[in-house]
């Protein structure tokens, strides 16, 4: 459904000095030579890797995952001066929990002291997990200034309507349309600008160090959907009707109801069900999601029915799916995702990939980052990937909730335990080991990545069989723990092999260059675990 409503109209005002100031508008309806036009300005935004076009607010929009952004060169600082009024239509998926990244957008000029001159994100942190959201989201420029103290909330999957307006003494905030409140400018001003022209990117990181080339194309950190972004160089008021359509959420009572009938049910079942149906009320009615409402209504729906007739809810379900277990460790919910392929029939136990984020990511990057789906499909396994409560390194709550989560899977999916395998990139590498340290009954093969090791810990390891993984262009830690892990398992003979990759770096989001290490070796990690079981 295209909605009816005209839902973005500016009003515009001219002041004195200011007749025929520059204005840019791009309301990513269409695309040529992979690039989105302004309307009223020539300035395109460059695709970066790719997007994806979506029914948005008004027309189309465009998703962006946290690898990819668009960029324009060469585009006015419109902002710098106090002056101005930036405005957009943003929806969150994922947002960053990376140190000083998690932009929305950002404007770069070739100034050797300060590489970025204003951006539009969310605050940086390094804590050890995501603050919950609603997410914050302000306007920094310079160093220093920042509307920090007023941020336009943002709740993830509900469409909202940005904007930040300049006057040259307060900033106004708005979020919806509506007036939040006013921040005043510095009384020592804003810092000076040497340029009047840079580069404007949408959904990135203000480390423009990384050069854009090709293959190598920056630090994304957002999973974000954005429609009809203005910039202008005056104060513009924002004038929008926000569509009926997205305030009520999508009906979920009687789900609710005929879930809480089933008294006699396994609450680890329920909790299930419970996660899906957490996850429609979440996500706003906007036409970009209907597709994804509808799969999740369905599969609340099967699961409910199967319930009701004593087996497990999502026994019969394939695909993706995002769920939540709740931890018997300290009765908490906790994410994590499963991909169970359409080629396995249901029939007999299948294999079990655990695969581990690394650091300052979560649960979803093996499946929005690599190609681990088609590897499910191809072998007809199960992949699950536990959140492991975020920067804990997969150890003591961290290490538990892994356990818990092939749990879970096992409960829901026929798994032969014979075949449950573990892989993970950098710190995910270092979960692999420390794992299977902690539980050396569980895995029956482990492939890390660009990982961490000490040769003494071979005791430990030297009865599962492992394939250490790193590329030559790594740090010493990474690589020395190889070659020192392979000596260490020749002494000993077990069942160890590694493979170096030519070329390849740690395959981080810093430094990116596609494809990474992971990505090129999922094959061979497939491969090496269906080679061996317990």
């Amino acid at each position: 459904m295209r909605f009816a409503v005209l839902l973005f109209a500016y009003q515009f005002f001219t002041s004195a000095g200011h007749a025929q100031s520059p204005t840019f508008h791009w309301s990513f309806d269409a695309m040529k030579d992979s690039a989105f036009a302004a309307t009223e300005a020539d300035a395109p935004l460059v695709m970066l890797r790719q997007s994806t076009t979506i029914e948005g607010i008004e027309n189309q929009a465009v998703r962006l995952s946290r690898l990819d952004a668009l960029r324009g060169e060469t585009v006015p600082d419109l902002v710098s001066d106090g002056i101005f009024s930036i405005q957009f239509w943003l929806k969150t998926e994922w947002a960053s929990r990376r140190y000083d990244h998690g932009d929305v957008l950002n404007f770069a000029t070739p100034d050797s002291t300060r590489s970025w001159t204003w951006r539009v994100g969310f605050p940086s942190t390094w804590d050890q997990v995501m603050p919950p959201a609603p997410w914050p989201l302000t306007l920094r420029i310079g160093g220093d200034f920042s509307t920090a103290e007023l941020a336009v909330y943002i709740e993830p999957w509900q469409w909202t309507h940005v904007a930040f307006v300049g006057d040259g003494q307060q900033i106004s905030v708005y979020r919806n349309g509506g007036l939040i409140g006013t921040v005043d400018l510095p009384e020592e001003g804003l810092p000076p600008i040497e340029t009047t022209t840079g580069a404007l990117q949408v959904n990135g990181s203000h480390n423009f160090s990384v050069p854009v080339e090709k293959g190598r194309t920056g630090v994304w950190e957002n999973d974000l959907r954005i429609d009809e972004l203005y910039l202008a160089d005056e104060p513009q008021i924002p004038s929008i009707t926000f569509p009926t359509e997205l305030q009520p959420g999508p009906p979920v009572t009687q789900l609710r109801v005929q879930l809480n009938e089933l008294e006699e049910a396994d609450r680890r079942d329920r909790f299930a069900v419970e996660a899906l149906l957490n996850r429609m009320e979440q996500i706003d009615r906007g036409a970009d999601t209907r597709a994804l409402r509808q799969e999740l209504l369905q599969r609340a729906h099967q699961a409910i029915e199967a319930l009701a007739v004593g087996r497990r809810p999502l026994s019969t379900q394939r695909g993706h799916l995002r769920l939540a277990y709740w931890s018997p460790l300290d009765q908490t919910a906790q994410p994590y995702e499963v991909y169970v392929p359409a080629s396995w029939n249901g029939k007999e136990p299948t294999a079990l990939v655990v695969a581990l984020h690394g650091s300052t990511e979560d649960e979803t990057v093996y499946f929005e980052r690599y190609s681990i789906e088609e590897q499910a499909e191809k072998h007809g396994w199960i992949v699950v990937t536990p959140y492991g409560r975020g920067q804990r390194a997969y150890r003591d709550a961290g290490g538990r909730d892994v356990i818990d989560v092939i749990d879970r899977v096992s409960r829901q999916w026929s798994v032969d335990p014979d075949r449950v395998y573990v892989t993970g990139h950098s710190m995910g590498g270092m979960g692999c080991v420390s794992l299977v340290r902690d539980y050396p009954d569980v895995f029956a093969a482990a492939a890390p990545v660009a990982s961490y090791a000490e040769s003494e810990w071979i005791d430990q390891l030297k009865e599962t069989p492992f394939l250490w993984i790193v590329g030559e262009k790594d740090g010493d830690w990474a690589t020395n723990t190889v070659k020192n892990m392979m000596e260490a398992a020749q002494k000993v003979g077990a069942p160890h092999t590694s493979k170096v990759l030519t070329g390849y770096d740690h395959g981080g989001f810093l430094g990116l260059k596609w494809p990474t290490v992971v990505e090129v070796t999922l094959p061979d990690v497939f491969a090496f675990f269906a080679n061996h079981r317990n």
